[in-house]
C-alpha cells in the first residue's frame, strides 16, 4: 500500500517478504485460525518463544487464558459433542421453595434497591492486589468478547512475527503506530479480503492487549485520521451487512406441520418450544441454544430463570396445575445498565400451536422430574440425553421449511427467529421502546431487524388524503 503514488512519503512500506509470508500462512489457516488460535500461535512463535511467552503470561495473569485448548472430543457432523450431564437421581422432591429462584423479588431484594450482596472474598494474602486487579480486568469485557478478541488477535501475531517485529508497538515511538496499523489493516482488508466487522474486531483486540501491557494505544478517528479513512474505505467496499430474513408465522407453522417433530416426546416438544421462545422472546442463540460444542455459561437461560405462573402469581404453578403465563428473567443483558437483570413475559395464545405456556405445560407432563427444584440450575433446553439443544438443529428445521415454501434457505438462520419477533412487533405497531426493551437492545440497531410488511401501510393513501394540515408559515 505504501508503494502507491498517493501514499508516497506518507507511509513506510512494509517488506515484500512480510506480505508474501503472511499471505501464505493465512491462506493455509483461513477458516481454521479462529477455531485453533493456540495452535497457530505456537506455530508463529516457534523458535523464539521468550518474548511472546512473557507477554502471554503477563496478560493471562491479568485476564485469564487468551486461547482455550479445544477438547479432544471426536467431532460429529462438524460439531464437537458436549460433555454429558451427570446422571440425575430417579427420585426427588417436587418444588417446595420457588422463592429461591433468582427472579423472585422476595429473595432478590437488591432488584428493588434494598441492599447489595458483598462479593469480596474477605481474605488477605500476599497476592491480594494482583488478584483483585486480575479479576476486575477479566470482567471488564464479556466472555463472548474475550473469545472474539482471542481469535482476531492471532492475525496481528502472525503479521508481527513474520515481519520480525516485536509483538507490541514500540512504546517510545508513538509517531510510527498509525503507519504500522495502516499497513496491517490494508493487508487484512484488501489483500486477505476480510470483512469490515472482522477487521474492526482485530483493531480493538490489538488495542486491548496494548492497554493490558500499559501501552496507551488510541485508535480513535481524530487521533489516527489516516487509519480512519482506511476503515471507511473498507466499510464502503464491503457494503451494508447482509440481513437475515425474518421467520414468519407461516414458516413456523410449516415447521410444526411438516417438520416431522416427534411432539409426543420430550425432546421433540422441547425443540418446538425452543423455536417459540426464540421468536416471542426475541432471543439470541447464545441465550438458549448450544453453539458448537459449548454453552454460554453466563447468558444461556436455566430453569431457575423461568417462572410458569398462574393468575399473575410470582411463584411457579404447583405440579399438576397448568400455568397461563411464562416469565423469563435474564441475569445478564446488554441493556441492563443497573446490573439487576431484565424480565419479559408471555401469556396464553389463541392459537394453541403457538402458545408458549401450553407447550411448557406439555413439557411438565412429559418429564416432571426435569422441573424439580434440584434441577433448577439445568439449562432450559437440556434434552433427555443431558446435552443442550444445538443451534444446528433449529437452523436445519427452519431451512428445510424454507425450501418447502420456495424460499432461499441461505438467508435464514437461528437469528431469523429474533428478527421475526422484532418484525412482528414492528408491524403490530408496538412502540419503539417496547420493541427495544423486549429485544434487550442498547441502541436503535433493532431497526435493522425489523422488516416492514406491505399490509402495514394498506391505509396509507387514505390517511394521507384525509389529514387536515394548517401551516404556521406566513404566506
Amino acid at each position: 500500500m505504501a508503494s502507491l503514488p498517493a501514499f508516497a512519503g506518507v507511509l513506510t512500506p512494509a517488506p515484500k517478504e512480510q506480505y508474501s509470508a503472511c499471505v501464505a500462512i493465512q491462506k493455509s489457516y483461513r477458516g481454521f485460525v479462529d477455531r485453533s488460535g493456540v495452535t497457530l500461535l505456537g506455530l508463529v512463535t516457534h523458535g523464539s518463544e521468550v518474548e511472546f511467552s512473557a507477554l502471554r503470561e503477563a496478560i493471562e495473569r491479568r485476564e485469564g487464558p487468551l486461547f482455550k485448548e479445544r477438547a479432544p472430543d471426536v467431532e460429529r457432523a462438524g460439531m464437537p459433542t458436549a460433555p454429558r450431564a451427570t446422571k440425575r437421581s430417579a427420585q426427588g422432591s417436587a418444588k417446595k421453595k420457588p422463592a429461591v429462584k433468582v427472579q423472585s423479588r422476595a429473595s432478590k431484594a437488591v432488584r428493588i434497591g434494598v441492599y447489595r450482596d458483598m462479593r469480596g472474598g474477605m481474605t488477605i494474602n500476599e497476592d491480594l492486589s494482583a488478584t483483585g486487579k486480575a479479576a476486575l480486568l477479566s470482567q471488564s469485557v464479556a466472555e463472548g468478547t474475550k473469545k472474539t478478541y482471542a481469535s482476531a488477535f492471532v492475525h496481528w501475531v502472525v503479521w508481527r512475527r513474520v515481519g520480525g517485529s516485536t509483538l507490541l508497538l514500540e512504546r517510545t515511538q508513538p509517531d510510527t503506530w498509525e503507519d504500522e496499523l495502516c499497513e496491517f489493516y490494508a493487508h487484512m482488508g484488501h489483500t486477505m479480503g476480510y470483512s469490515w466487522s472482522y477487521c474492526h474486531s482485530m483493531l480493538y483486540s490489538i488495542r486491548r492487549v496494548h492497554r493490558l501491557a500499559r501501552v496507551n494505544l488510541d485508535i480513535r478517528d481524530e487521533v489516527m485520521p489516516l487509519l480512519s479513512m482506511l476503515r471507511k474505505g473498507l466499510k464502503r467496499r464491503c457494503g451494508a451487512p447482509k440481513r437475515k430474513v425474518p421467520v414468519t408465522r407461516k414458516l413456523m407453522l410449516e415447521v410444526y406441520v411438516r417438520g416431522e417433530l416427534a411432539l409426543d416426546t420430550y425432546d421433540g416438544a422441547l425443540t418446538w418450544f425452543a423455536i417459540l421462545m426464540g421468536f416471542y422472546f426475541l432471543l439470541r442463540s447464545s441465550e438458549y441454544l448450544r453453539k458448537g460444542g459449548e454453552v454460554d455459561q453466563q447468558k444461556c437461560l436455566r430453569w431457575r430463570n423461568i417462572t410458569w405462573a398462574i393468575n399473575h402469581s410470582s411463584d411457579d404453578a404447583p405440579p399438576g396445575i397448568d400455568c397461563d403465563e411464562v416469565v423469563v428473567f435474564h441475569e445478564f443483558s446488554k441493556n441492563d445498565f443497573l446490573g439487576q437483570g431484565t424480565d419479559n413475559n408471555i401469556r396464553t395464545n389463541k392459537d394453541k400451536r403457538l402458545c408458549i405456556p401450553s407447550w411448557l405445560n406439555t413439557l411438565r407432563r412429559l418429564n416432571p422430574a426435569m422441573f424439580r427444584e434440584s434441577n433448577s440450575d439445568n439449562f432450559m433446553l437440556t434434552m433427555t440425553d443431558g446435552t443442550v439443544l444445538p443451534k444446528v438443529v433449529v437452523e436445519r428445521l427452519l431451512k428445510e421449511a424454507a425450501l418447502r415454501l420456495g424460499l432461499d434457505p441461505r438467508v435464514l438462520s437461528s437469528h431469523s427467529l429474533r428478527a421475526g419477533g422484532c418484525t412482528a412487533m414492528f408491524n403490530a405497531k408496538f412502540a419503539d421502546h417496547e420493541i427495544q426493551r423486549r429485544g434487550r437492545w442498547v441502541s436503535n440497531c433493532w431497526k435493522i431487524y425489523a422488516w416492514s410488511s406491505r399490509r402495514r401501510d394498506n391505509d396509507c393513501a387514505d390517511r394521507m388524503t384525509e389529514v387536515e394540515v394548517d401551516l404556521f408559515a406566513t404566506m
